[in-house]
This record gives structure tokens, C-alpha cells and sequence, in this order.
């Protein structure tokens, strides 16, 4: 429940929430004290996963049970004034006088027709904000759970005492992408057959790409004085960070949900390509910039831009897959999902996993591998293998983690990117050494380690 909190302050607070939800009171102001908002919302989803429970019926039942002590109540205080008040009005009610059973009797039926209706219009409330709620999780991904599954932050504008602004609230509603109550009806195989096909042409046009790309000469470059490496990942940055500053624009919120999110319920394969550079927290955004560029530009710089790209992609197609299945065959639709991380960890996986080639004494282009600043060396075979032990560890790792409560940190996506980094990874030695050996003349003796792509000053 974050730090600070002890363990029987944190008992305290679930017991107490879980009598309201046992007694049907949760729709009563939280009495929690020292306790925020986020801490009881934490409490609460951990009691709802541990421990489910009816609460609508819960509270229905209260109600009832409400109403039942209202109505003793009236009968008690009639047949109190029938004992103790003198009769009135003899000549008009007759010898008995006035009945005030029957007075009373009539202004209880009055007040339980006020009672039930007023039940009625707090139904129907409840009704109208459970939908909202429930259509708000499926479209503009604000109740979503998750990180890299990322809580949706659209920076709204208060006015006065915590109102929203209203042109910020017309454009919040303009961001719901429709006014489904519930996931659209469709099977697994509907929601993933079509996103798996799309993602298999993806893939293979990026191996196309990774293989057959020809870099440009000097003199059509823009930056020609820069490595081909830094250029690539300031374009890659400069994406980011442009996305990351249409998500604080009201008027595009729609346009970005529709296009920018990974929205569980309502897959669709154009955000395999755009979710990856779709940011809306800045901490989330430099946190995997700063990862890309700590490996990724000594794995560029040792594979080129084509195989770069192939490998940022193809990691971010399979981590962005392999959440989308998970959530989908567990029936968790209201999760949207974004970011780059599926790609950072397919690109560390790649890293990782190709030998570094030795490199050449006469080698004078100005700018030297980050591996040598973190304490990784040009490779040898033994020590290959201590690097993939390791990524592999870290992957055990993430699966570890798959059982905490860290729910805004997608593990299934991280440990999809990882596979598909190791997948190109593999698929460039591959290639490598067919070539090796289609070129190799018995003449020249065989490399130790074969090159896993042409050399970097053709690039």
C-alpha cells in the first residue's frame, strides 16, 4: 500500500472495508483515516480479487433493511399516540373519535411511496455512473490498470474548487470512442486470428527490410557530421516526444485513443505500429528513451540502421502480441496498453544475445560502443554466454513479477519483446553465417566470430 503504511494500519484498513462491503455501506464516505485515495483503491481491488462479493446486492439488501426499520418505526410511534393521546372531535368522527392508527397508517404509506421512489432514482444513478464507468475503462483507457499498461492522464484544467473545466470535460466526452455499456460480444479467436495475420505480414516485411536495405551516401544525408546510429535514435526520440506532446492537447484525445492506444477490447493492428511511440507520462517516456539509448546505440552501431529497425519493431510487435493475448484469453478487456517498452527490452534482448564482432585497429569513424562504459568488452564465445545466462535471468524475473500487485508495469509485454529480440538476434547470426559460408574461399581462414551483418562503414 506504498511506503509509510505498517502492517496494522494496513490491516485496519482492510477490515474495515471489508465490513462495508459485507454490510453494503461502501456507497458511504470512506472511514479510513490517514488514508488517500490511492491506498484504499489499492485495498479495495486486492479484497475484490481475494475475495469477491456481490456489493451492488450487498447494498440493496441494506437498503431494505433500512426501509424495514423505518416502517417498525411508524407503526411503533402510531400505536404510541393511539395509547396516550386523548380522542377528538367526537361529534365529527364519532363516539370512538378520530382513528389515529389510520392518520398514522397513511402518512407512513405517504412517506414509504417517497422512500421507494427515491430508491428508484438512486438505482437508476447507480445504473448511469457504473455505465459510464464501465464505457469510460473501454474507450478513452482512463480506468486501466496497466503500464507500460499506463493510467490514461489527461491533464485536466480546474477551476474554481476541483471543477473541471468545461471545455476540458467537452473534449474528455468527445474522446470516448462510443457509448458501449459492455465489451462488444465476439470470440477469442475474432478478437486475435486477424491481429496475428497482420502482425506475421509486419514482421516479414521487416525482415525484408533488415536484409535488403541500402544505406545512403554522405551526400544525401541531412546530417552527414553524425554517426547513422545518433541520427537514427534522435528520429526515434523526436517521434516520442512529439506524440507524448499531442496526448496534453484536449482536442486530440480522440484522434490519440483511436489511434495511439492498445485498447484490449477492440484490437486493432495499425497500434502495433504506433502504441510503441504513444507516451502519456513524461516519467514513462525518459525512462525508456534513456534505455534505448544506453544499448541501442551500441547495437546499432554493430548490426546497422536496417537490422536496428527491424529489431525495434518486430520486439514491439511481439511484446504489444503477447499482452494483447494474454489479457484477451483471461477476458481483462477493459485494459489499454502503450508505450515503448516491448521494443527497449527487444532491443537489450538483441544486445545481449549477438557476439560482439572484434573490432579493427584501423577503425577511425570518431565514436566508440557504449558497451565499453558498462563493462562489456568485445566478446569472446564463454563470455557470450555469461551475457545470455544473464537475459535470461532477467526474463525469469519478469515472470516472477507477473504475481505481484505491480499492475501498472506490463511484465507480458516486456517478456514478449524480450522473446522477439532474441528471435532477430537469432535470425541475423543465421543469416551471417549462410553468407560466411557462400563467400568463404578456402584461401581464407574461418573467423572465430562470424560478422552478423555487413560491415558498419557501408552503412
Amino acid at each position: 500500500m506504498g511506503q509509510g503504511m505498517t502492517k496494522k494500519k494496513g490491516n485496519e484498513i482492510i477490515s474495515r472495508l471489508q465490513k462495508r462491503r459485507i454490510t453494503g455501506t461502501l456507497d458511504y464516505e470512506a472511514n479510513t483515516p490517514s488514508a488517500d485515495t490511492t491506498t484504499v483503491g489499492e485495498a479495495l481491488a486486492w479484497l475484490r480479487k481475494t475475495y469477491p462479493l456481490d456489493e451492488d446486492a450487498a447494498i440493496m439488501r441494506r437498503i431494505e433493511r433500512e426501509e424495514g426499520e423505518t416502517e417498525k418505526t411508524f407503526i411503533q410511534e402510531a400505536e404510541r399516540l393511539k395509547n396516550w393521546h386523548p380522542q377528538q372531535s367526537a361529534e365529527k368522527d364519532g363516539v370512538y373519535g378520530k382513528p389515529m392508527v389510520d392518520e398514522f397508517a397513511k402518512l407512513w404509506n405517504e412517506r414509504r411511496a417517497a422512500k421507494i421512489k427515491e430508491k428508484e432514482e438512486w438505482k437508476k444513478q447507480y445504473a448511469e455512473l457504473k455505465a459510464q464507468y464501465q464505457a469510460k475503462r473501454l474507450t478513452d483507457g482512463s480506468g486501466s490498470p496497466a503500464a507500460s499498461i499506463a493510467k490514461a492522464d489527461t491533464k485536466a484544467v480546474y477551476t474554481g474548487q476541483g471543477e473541471t473545466a468545461e471545455w476540458i470535460k467537452r473534449y474528455k466526452e468527445k474522446g470516448r470512442l462510443s457509448d458501449m455499456l459492455e465489451p462488444p460480444k465476439m470470440s477469442k479467436a475474432r478478437r486475435l486470428v486477424p491481429l496475428y495475420a497482420f502482425s506475421a505480414v509486419l514482421i516479414a516485411f521487416c525482415a525484408f527490410f533488415a536484409f535488403n536495405y541500402k544505406a545512403p551516401s554522405a551526400s544525401a544525408r541531412i546530417f552527414p557530421d553524425l554517426p547513422v546510429s545518433v541520427t537514427t535514435l534522435q528520429a526515434i526520440t523526436a517521434i516520442n516526444l512529439g506524440i507524448y506532446l499531442l496526448w496534453l492537447l484536449p482536442p486530440m484525445w480522440r484522434f490519440m485513443n483511436k489511434n495511439f492506444l492498445h485498447i484490449i477490447a477492440l484490437p486493432a493492428g495499425r497500434t502495433l505500429l504506433t502504441a510503441p511511440f504513444s507516451h502519456q507520462q513524461l516519467p514513462h517516456l525518459l525512462s525508456n528513451m534513456f534505455g534505448l539509448w544506453l544499448l541501442g546505440l551500441p547495437l546499432h552501431e554493430e548490426v546497422g540502421r536496417g537490422a536496428f529497425l527491424a529489431i525495434f519493431f518486430v520486439s514491439s510487435i511481439t511484446g504489444g502480441l503477447t499482452a494483447i493475448t494474454k489479457y484477451v484469453w483471461t477476458n481483462q478487456l477493459e485494459i489499454t496498453i502503450l508505450g515503448a517498452s516491448g521494443a527497449v527490452c527487444g532491443v537489450w534482448a538483441a544486445w545481449a544475445w549477438l557476439p560482439t564482432r572484434k573490432r579493427d585497429e584501423n577503425e577511425t569513424d570518431g565514436f566508440k560502443s557504449l558497451g565499453s562504459w558498462i563493462g562489456r568488452p568485445d566478446l569472446d564465445d564463454h563470455s557470450t554466454w555469461l551475457w545470455r545466462a544473464l537475459l535470461l535471468t532477467i526474463i525469469s524475473a519478469e515472470f516472477s513479477l507477473l504475481r505481484t500487485k505491480l499492475l501498472s508495469r506490463d511484465h507480458w509485454g516486456h517478456i514478449g519483446g524480450y522473446l522477439g529480440g532474441i528471435a532477430c538476434a537469432e535470425t541475423l547470426l543465421w543469416r551471417a553465417r549462410r553468407q560466411q559460408r557462400e563467400e568463404q574461399q578456402p584461401s581464407k581462414p574461418k573467423s572465430q566470430i562470424p560478422k552478423s551483418v555487413k560491415d558498419r562503414h557501408q552503412i
